[in-house]
């Protein structure tokens, strides 16, 4: 699937968002899914090629430096490793 506007990928990028780290899922096999890691992952590369066709470098690079702050943010890990908790004990 392409898309050529940006606000149609921002859009999108959100829902993945809200899919990956909402406190209360209703299907955990989703929230921790990985194809829906790579999906989402292969959203934000199609948000910074589209801004690099713009000529809009600055926000493309802002979206690169986004990703890469992902690793430090407490609350997605602890949403991320809650979910996965939980999880684990459903299907134990």
């Amino acid at each position: 699937m392409k898309f050529d506007s940006y606000f149609d990928l921002l859009l999108l990028h959100r829902v993945f968002l809200e899919i990956k780290f909402t406190e209360n899922p209703h299907d955990r096999d989703v929230t921790v899914s990985p194809q829906v890691a790579k999906i989402s992952n292969q959203i934000v590369d199609e948000i910074i090629e589209l801004l690099e066709k713009s000529e809009n470098k600055k926000e493309a690079n802002g979206w690169r430096v986004w990703r890469s702050s992902l690793k430090d943010r407490a609350r997605e890990k602890e949403v991320i490793n809650n979910n996965i908790e939980a999880l684990r004990e459903s299907n134990v």
